[in-house]
């Protein structure tokens, strides 16, 4: 029993000295926490999981209620949210409204909206500013014209209560769930219409829009950069979470679109890794690119119609007038035979619709006849070959015979009743596409077979948006991306979307075809619920157009989609997901990033070939590059130019300055590749117009100079028309048509000087300027404050005005920023394991300013290491302590026990430990 005694002691002991113990190492513990806590650390910054997709279209505005550029509507299905999206399986699909119901007379939609959707500014989306969106569509039918046919039967629209939306119908309508609305806040957009400026306020004008364009899509509208040309947008995080979607934001962090000027800078971008993904590679070069073993592809069918047009507008639209007597369209064509049914008929049969799908789309598209395209298989109708207009020449031309004939020989037919009336006409098409640039040329060499002349022009669509505005083209060659329900699409050829004159931008149709009973069955299948009934509807509708010919349906492109894999991965079906695509978000959701998303070196950026040029058939221009790298040095760069001439052949230089003869009428597209040590690639295309010398064309030279009478070389010489670059020896040289200009000169680092010419037709016209100095250098020099050590690969950022510029220190801590505007400069270096140090400096035009910044070592580690090594060597201080005294406890005990001899239980309680 004597042992039962006795380890119950030392356990008492044993506790209290534990005990002590504990509370001291608490103590401890909590003070090396405090340490650890307040020392200063510098955390490391994850860079932002960026995607960038390559587009050809520029995008015109981003007011939804002005705009009709393709990439415009795919930014803004990034950022506003619709009651119902289109789904990944094409599908309307719960957006901002989570469920619907709908009365049994089809006459009142109520909309429950999710309970968590949020303004890109963090004010709550609610049920007023669905009411808010649609009121100001029906109170503002003109402003809002190209969202009207949306909302056409709607009677009322009231909010039943925060979330809950409750439309009411004049007569039941088919498309309630394929609104393409984007709903807009209330708070920031009643002042807009307040002001009247619904239509025409710019998304980044603060007095409207203090934190830029607010909508509250998954992604939020950061910066559209002109000169730099993309679109930025950013991941709204958290996003309320969609059905069947796992997470509650898209798995990227900025989505770039980048705009290039060509099929082939674009191509050659991908392939490059310049960005991730092109959503309409060229079918020329499908099989090339994705041979690259960082590149993948895929080939869904898209909701694309490629058509061919013709104006139908009538002799009377055409010279309608004003209230004023004046032409609505004073440039609108006076052809009127394309108003001719019986010319458009030969026309399209005069088209080898299988030959454009196999040898020009190269098999990836499908032949068009129908103007629903195959995506949609429900609503497209399937011309019965008996139906078809099948390619043959002989029967073109017999069908124009009985009204067309060739009386003076010249092989353009005139008609009988007006031999005025030629069968010429103006042909235009989008000449960045080279598919239909090959079409053009193909329908011109039919349509001669058959006495029908066309002039081709090839213009941007900008231009071509003029032309139809204006109804100013005979025919075109354009692409439609309908909507998933076909009652958008349909609404093009009535009648009601024919503009009233050219300054009527909110009109969709461009072929101006005019059809009541077409007009008539439009609004039937609106209103017809019953789905086959309305599909009959729809057929018969397609079936007039195709017998009609305001259109040729050419093809419906497959999505010819390649995208990096390198960076990313898990990229969806599009083949069975066609509703997924690089332009909706749905992608965004579904792909995702391999390892951080890239690596941590740096590549040229900000790579500038110089401006779009003209010059005559056999000049030699100049051409200098411009790039900037953070890590490397400009002397370090590798300069690669290649021009491609119209012809298809191709030349390339090396230098960072290079001179090129022009041989070749047309333009010639000149690529700009820069390339650093590390082979990272950037680049940049400009495109130069060869033309021979007209009779009103003259010249204007000379010669940029600074104020010390030396040349200056890359100065740009711009006269509105025409932009040159100076050479070596500082001259310049341009072609200018007759008339008087405001020629201004001007390069980076000094201020400009501008002149007033005249050039006559023939002759030679000097202007010489004189720029001055306006910047110096500042050079930095970075070391280690301990050991006055230089610290080499620092980033040192400078910034002045609107400038910033960053580059990193070499292995003597040094690096020099040329051309700095001259005034105040803030200077940051950083590097990793020291503490950021920022200071300022003035910067003196044509002088040198040298200024050193020291840094200071992160102490973080070695205090974590010292305090971690004293605390533990304080611990076992006062564990040897205490295990010195539990020794001694128990030694004196058992001497104790041994001297009294047996104990009796009862006699030997454990005494209370003091």
């Amino acid at each position: 029993m004597v042992t039962r005694n006795f380890f119950g002691m030392l356990e008492n002991c044993r506790l209290r000295c534990f005990v002590s113990v504990a509370i001291v190492v608490c103590l401890l513990l909590t003070a090396l926490a405090a340490l650890v806590v307040t020392t200063p650390s510098v955390e490391a910054v994850q860079e932002p999981l960026e995607y960038r997709i390559g587009v050809k279209e520029s995008p015109d505005t981003f007011n939804p209620f002005d705009m009709m550029a393709g990439t415009s509507w795919s930014v803004a299905h990034m950022m506003y949210e619709f009651l119902y999206a289109v789904g990944p399986l094409m599908e309307p699909y719960p957006q901002l409204a989570a469920s619907h119901d709908v009365s049994e007379d089809n006459l009142t939609w109520t909309y429950h909206l999710v309970e968590d959707s949020y303004w890109h500014d963090g004010l709550p989306v609610t049920a007023d500013d669905v009411v808010f969106t649609f009121n100001m569509i029906m109170d503002y039918p003109q402003e809002c014209a190209l969202m009207g046919d949306y909302l056409l039967g709607f009677d009322k629209v009231i909010a039943l209560d925060s979330h809950t939306v409750e439309i009411t119908l004049l007569n039941p309508k088919a498309n309630m769930l394929s609104l393409i609305v984007p709903i807009l806040p209330e708070h920031l957009w009643s002042k807009v219409r307040d002001d009247g400026e619904i239509d025409r306020v710019e998304m980044w004008d603060t007095e409207y829009f203090p934190d830029g364009p607010v909508g509250s899509g998954p992604f939020i509208l950061k910066e559209y950069s002109l000169a730099n040309s993309w679109i930025r947008l950013e991941a709204h995080k958290p996003y309320h979470r969609l059905p069947g979607i796992e997470v509650d934001s898209v798995n990227i962090d900025v989505l770039l679109f980048v705009i290039y000027k060509s099929d082939n800078a674009m191509v050659t971008a991908l392939e490059l890794g310049e960005i991730d993904v092109i959503d309409g590679i060229p079918p020329l070069v499908w099989e090339s690119v994705i041979e690259n073993p960082d590149i993948d592809g895929q080939t869904p069918a898209t909701l694309i119609l490629e058509e061919f047009g013709f104006n139908c507008a009538s002799k009377e639209w055409r010279e309608s007038v004003n209230d004023d007597g004046e032409r609505n369209f004073p440039r609108a064509s006076d052809n009127y035979e394309t108003c001719n049914l019986t010319v458009r008929q030969a026309c399209t049969m005069a088209t080898d619709i299988p030959y454009i799908t196999s040898e020009i789309h190269q098999g990836m598209a499908q032949e068009a006849y129908a103007i629903i395209p195959t995506a949609t298989p429900f609503w497209h109708y399937e011309v019965p070959e008996e139906e078809k207009w099948h390619f043959d020449i002989e029967a073109a031309k017999a069908h124009l015979e009985p009204y067309y004939t060739d009386s003076d020989g010249d092989g353009i037919r005139e008609n009988k009743s007006n031999p005025d009336a030629t069968l010429e006409f103006e042909f235009y098409y989008i000449r960045s596409n080279l598919a239909d640039e090959q079409t053009a040329e193909k329908m011109k060499e039919w349509w001669w077979e058959i006495g029908v002349k066309v002039n081709l022009h090839p213009v941007s669509e900008g231009i071509l948006y003029n032309l139809e505005f204006e109804m100013e083209y005979d025919m075109f060659i354009w692409s439609w991306w309908p909507d998933v329900d076909p009652t958008w699409f349909l609404s093009v050829l009535t009648i009601g979307e024919i503009p009233l004159d050219n300054s009527d931008n909110t009109k969709w149709s461009d072929a101006f075809y005019m059809n009541p009973y077409y007009d008539q069955l439009w609004l039937d299948q609106q209103q017809t619920m019953d789905l086959y009934e309305r599909q009959a509807i729809v057929h018969e509708m397609q079936q007039i157009v195709y017998r009609d010919c305001p259109y040729i349906c050419l093809v419906y492109p497959a999505g010819l989609i390649g995208y990096r894999t390198d960076k990313y991965e898990n990229f969806p079906d599009m083949e069975v997901y066609t509703g997924i695509s690089p332009s909706s978000f749905w992608y965004y959701f579904e792909i995702t990033p391999l390892g951080e998303g890239g690596d941590d070196t740096y590549g040229p950026e900000n790579v500038d070939a110089g401006p779009d040029r003209r010059c005559t058939v056999n000049e030699t221009l100049f051409f200098y590059g411009y790039a900037e790298d953070q890590d490397t040095d400009i002397a370090d760069l590798n300069w690669t130019w290649t021009f491609a001439e119209p012809d298809s052949t191709m030349e390339t230089k090396y230098g960072q300055e290079v001179q090129y003869n022009f041989t070749q009428m047309g333009d010639v597209v000149v690529y700009l590749f820069v390339t650093d040590p590390e082979e990272n690639v950037g680049s940049d295309s400009l495109i130069v117009n060869v033309s021979e010398l007209s009779e009103t064309d003259g010249w204007l030279k000379g010669f940029v100079e600074d104020a010390d009478s030396n040349p200056l070389k890359a100065a740009l010489v711009d006269a509105g028309t025409n932009t040159q670059v100076t050479d070596a020896d500082g001259a310049f040289s341009m072609v200018l048509s007759e008339g008087n200009y405001t020629v201004e000169a001007n390069k980076t680092g000094y201020g400009s000087a501008s002149a007033d010419v005249t050039i006559a037709a023939g002759e030679i016209t000097w202007a010489n300027f004189t720029l001055s100095l306006i910047s110096g250098t500042l050079e930095v020099w970075v070391y280690d404050s301990d050991t006055d050590e230089p610290i080499a690969s620092a980033e040192v950022t400078i910034s002045y005005g609107s400038v910033t510029k960053v580059h990193n220190t070499d292995d003597a801590g040094f690096h020099s920023f040329e051309t700095v505007s001259e005034g105040t400069v803030s200077i940051t270096a950083t590097k990793s394991g020291y503490l950021e140090n920022s200071t300022t400096a003035t910067v003196t035009a044509g002088q040198t300013t040298v200024v050193e910044i020291y840094l200071d070592p992160e102490k973080e580690d070695r205090l974590n290491v010292l305090t971690i090594a004293a605390a533990a060597l304080l611990i076992l201080a006062v564990v040897a302590v205490a295990v010195f005294y539990l020794l001694r406890k128990k030694g004196k005990g058992g001497e104790d026990v041994l001297s009294e001899g047996t104990l009796e239980p009862e006699d030997h309680s454990s005494p209370p430990v003091e």
